[in-house]
């Protein structure tokens, strides 16, 4: 495994009263995750992957808020939206675009996907 892949909207974080918030352990989940290594010894490397209707500035601010966006810097490498790429999970195209984005042409199998939603997950499956 080389790259895990999150899901940010009730993944890691849910509304409550309309307002963005980091769910329990979340913060201690992507600590812990910053320090695993893959068979090489390298640093696996933690992304993100949304489906987002807005600009993507305001993605980038929402992350930050939620005291998480160091994990996923540089954000044009480690964050994927969907208003950038066309597609909407789960089509194949915005997990390629992320995966490559990070390390070009790695196969899926060395690549987590880690969401809420099980047709996400059946769809990555795949």
């Amino acid at each position: 495994m080389k790259i895990i892949l999150f899901d940010l909207g009730d993944t890691l974080e849910y509304k409550k009263d309309s307002v963005s918030v980091l769910r329990d352990d979340a913060l201690e989940l992507l600590s812990g995750i910053q320090y695993l290594h893959d068979n090489d010894r390298k640093n696996l490397v933690i992304g993100l992957i949304s489906d987002w209707d807005q600009e993507t500035v305001k993605y980038y601010h929402l992350v930050e808020e939620l005291g998480i966006s160091h994990f996923f810097k540089p954000h044009p490498e480690k964050v994927t939206l969907s208003n950038e790429v066309g597609v909407t999970k789960p089509h194949e195209k915005i997990f390629r675009t992320a995966i490559d984005k990070i390390q070009k042409d790695l196969q899926y199998r060395n690549v987590i996907f880690i969401t809420e939603k099980k047709d996400h997950i059946i769809a990555a499956r795949k």
